[in-house]
């Protein structure tokens, strides 16, 4: 009997040896599967880090100034929220081409948080208040230890992060398939992007923009203006097309065998 199952398979497969080479290549939709699978899994993460951060920044605003009525800015989450459902329901984890409206959302969110930490800071150097120190007790081992963070330490936090935050994810965003060379540039002009707006916070610290207020709203307008630029997508150069004719695919050869 298993003579005959082995001589009737080699008969089968001489008579149609298109059917055999078929069953035997793999399927191309595992790849693609698993790739959209990542790619929906890095949008997720990029974006939950976004939520994180902004909501994180009202808790310091709420820390500082001590009104509880402030976390009514964390409804603003809500647009990164929904932008969220809709990048990964709808277009799978896919970035558009031109616009990144997730970044948008989450810049409605952080802007507003920011702006009242340094308001709040002009005023207490106005009115001579020197910075208040907070005490967390802990208990460990039996004996109470206990640090202090100071406000400017704080808000040097949220503003440093900030950056950090927005230049990582900006980055790690899924653009399709780049070699690393060209991650390694996009990479260096997020980098570049992000120190040329850190250099505006530096003004904060002038004596002559603290007691203006006018200059005050100017740099501030100018700080939120220049962040819209990570909203733009910006993908990597395009490498010479001589240096691109290696991967060009060539055509396949048809199989003379196969044709009926």
């Amino acid at each position: 009997m298993c003579v005959e199952s082995t001589v009737t398979a080699l008969h089968d497969q001489k008579a149609d040896p298109c059917r055999s080479r078929m069953d035997n290549k793999p399927s191309p939709s595992t790849p693609s599967i698993s790739g959209s699978r990542y790619t929906v899994v890095k949008a997720i993460v990029v974006r939950c880090l976004l939520l994180v951060h902004s909501s994180v920044a009202v808790w310091v605003v709420v820390l500082l100034r001590g009104e509880q009525h402030l976390y009514a800015l964390l409804a603003t989450n809500v647009l990164l929220v929904l932008e969220t459902l809709h990048s990964v329901v709808t277009r799978r984890g896919r970035e558009r081409k031109w616009f990144c409206p997730c970044f948008l959302a989450y810049l409605c969110a952080i802007v507003p948080p920011i702006w009242l930490v340094e308001l709040h800071r002009v005023d207490l150097f106005e009115q001579n208040i020197e910075a208040r120190e907070f005490e967390t007790p802990q208990l460990k081992g039996g004996m109470k230890i206990s640090f202090k963070l100071g406000k400017d330490v704080l808000v040097a936090v949220i503003e440093q992060t900030l950056l950090l935050v927005l230049v990582l994810c900006r980055w790690a965003l899924p653009r399709g398939d780049i070699t690393r060379q060209e991650l390694s540039q996009l990479l260096f002009l997020f980098l570049s992007i992000g120190s040329d707006i850190m250099q505006l916070f530096e003004l904060f610290n002038q004596k002559a923009v603290r007691n203006d207020p006018t200059l005050t709203y100017i740099t501030l307008g100018v700080w939120s203006v220049s962040l819209l630029q990570l909203t733009i997508v910006l993908t990597a150069t395009r490498t010479p097309s001589r240096a691109r004719v290696d991967h060009v695919p060539q055509p396949a050869r048809s199989d003379r065998s196969c044709v009926v």
